[in-house]
C-alpha cells in the first residue's frame, strides 16, 4: 500500500535544491575541462549521466515550482490565519453578546415572573375586595330594608297618632263647648260668636285657657259664691261694746 510522503518545508526544499546543484556541477559535461562525463569510455555510461543531469535539471525546476507553490500556500495560510483570527474575535464577540443576551433574558424572565406574581396577588386582592364589598352591600341592603320597614311603621304610627290627636282635639273642643254651655252662668254672660267660648260672668275663656286654669277659676268662683251665701256671724252686746 503506497502512502503519500510527508510534505517538505521550505528549508528542506532549499537544502534539496542546493544538493541537486552540487550534483549537477559534479556531473556537468565540459569538453574543454575534461569533466566527469567526458571521462567515461563507454558512450552508454555517458548517456546515463546526461539523462541523470536532465532529470536533475527537471527536478530542480520542479523544486522551484514547488517553492513558489509553497510560498503561495504560506501566503494563503497567512491570509487564512488573519481571517481565522478575525473570525475568532468575531466568535468571541458573539459569545459575549450571547452571554449578555442570556443574562438579559434571565433578568427579563425574573422581572416577568415578579410582574406575574404581583398581578396574581393584585387580582386575588381585588377579588377579596369585591367579595367584601358584595357582603357589605348585602348587609347594607338588609339594614336599609329594616330601616325602611321601621320608617314605614313609624309613619303608620305617626299617622295613627296624628289621627288620634286630631280626634282628641275635636273631642276637646267639643267638651270645652259643652262645659261652656252647661256651667251655671247665665246665657247672657256668654260670648259664642266667631267660635269663641268666653264667659264674662266667670272670667273664663273656655277655648284658650288650660284645664288647670279653668279648674282653678271654678274653685275661686265657688269660694266667692260660698262666701257671699254665708251670713255674717251674730254679734253680742259684749262684742259690740
Amino acid at each position: 500500500m503506497r502512502t503519500t510522503p510527508p510534505a517538505l518545508t521550505a528549508a528542506q526544499m532549499a537544502r534539496v535544491g542546493k544538493a541537486i546543484k552540487r550534483l549537477q556541477r559534479d556531473l556537468a559535461v565540459d569538453d574543454g575541462t575534461g569533466s566527469l562525463a567526458g571521462s567515461f569510455a563507454d558512450d552508454a555510461q555517458a548517456n546515463d549521466v546526461r539523462r541523470l543531469l536532465s532529470a536533475l535539471t527537471t527536478a530542480q525546476a520542479r523544486i522551484g515550482e514547488l517553492e513558489a507553490e509553497l510560498r503561495s500556500a504560506n501566503e494563503g495560510y497567512a491570509r487564512l490565519g488573519g481571517r481565522l483570527a478575525s473570525a475568532s474575535a468575531r466568535i468571541e464577540a458573539l459569545e459575549g453578546e450571547r452571554d449578555a443576551n442570556r443574562a438579559q433574558a434571565i433578568h427579563l424572565t425574573a422581572k416577568l415572573s415578579e410582574e406575574r406574581r404581583f398581578k396574581r396577588e393584585f387580582e386575588e386582592a381585588c377579588r377579596a375586595e369585591v367579595v367584601a364589598v358584595d357582603a357589605a352591600m348585602v348587609s347594607l341592603r338588609d339594614e336599609l330594608a329594616a330601616k325602611t320597614e321601621f320608617v314605614m311603621q313609624a309613619e303608620a304610627a305617626l299617622t295613627a297618632a296624628r289621627t288620634r290627636a286630631e280626634g282628641l282635639e275635636a273631642e276637646n273642643a267639643r267638651l270645652r263647648m259643652l262645659l261652656c254651655l252647661r256651667h251655671h252662668a247665665t246665657a247672657a254672660g256668654l260670648y259664642l260668636d266667631d267660635g269663641e267660648l268666653q264667659c264674662a260672668a266667670c272670667g273664663i275663656d273656655f277655648k284658650r285657657m288650660s284645664a288647670e286654669d279653668i279648674e282653678r277659676r271654678f274653685a275661686d268662683n265657688g269660694r266667692r259664691e260660698l262666701a257671699a251665701l254665708t251670713p255674717p256671724p251674730a254679734t253680742t252686746g259684749e262684742e259690740a261694746s
